[in-house]
């Protein structure tokens, strides 16, 4: 009698292809995972980016932002962005401010965005502090000064960071 050759796997074969493929499975999950929050955290900075180019772009135009009941305001000084506490900051236009100088100790007198909120777990640091253009060059007054300002971007659970970089002359760098 002739036996034919057996064809199929053995248990221990299924356990062992079973074995590699829970673990290629978990590695990919952990990695997806960690992307995701570099993910958010590069979000939240570009972001950020985004309104302060947002702020600068408002000044070079001269646009009007309009009061919320319609009417124009009679004056503009500037706009900016300030940083309200660790996980909010504001875009906002000032009506006071002198073009030709930079203010000191601004105080941000109309949200034209609400507070902008980080994503959770993500924090901003130099608190209280703004950056302020000034119609119509968009001239980049730091907190009333011409001094740069770094802008780090912090998610907590990771530890990992993006930082912001802002010159006087209104060059913004994400590092």
């Amino acid at each position: 009698m002739i036996l034919k050759p057996r064809q199929g796997f053995t248990l221990l074969e299924m356990l062992i292809v079973l074995a590699i493929i829970s673990i290629m499975a978990t590695l990919i999950l952990v990695r997806y995972r960690e992307g995701q929050k570099t993910y958010v955290l590069s979000q939240a900075a570009q972001t950020l980016v985004g309104n302060i180019r947002e702020a600068q772009n408002l000044a070079i135009t001269g646009a009007e932002v309009k009061k919320p009941d319609g009417n124009d305001y009679p004056r503009i000084g500037g706009y900016g962005i300030y940083i309200k506490d660790e996980t909010h900051y504001v875009l906002f236009m000032n009506e006071e401010s002198d073009p030709s100088a930079c203010p000191i100790g601004l105080v941000p007198q109309h949200e034209i965005k609400t507070a902008v909120k980080l994503p959770d777990g993500t924090t901003i640091d130099q608190l209280g502090k703004y950056i302020f253009y000034t119609p119509p060059n968009a001239h980049t007054c730091i907190e009333g000064d011409d001094e740069p300002i770094i802008f780090t971007i912090r998610q907590n659970s990771s530890g990992r960071k993006i930082e912001i970089y802002v010159n006087a002359a209104g060059r913004i760098e994400v590092q």
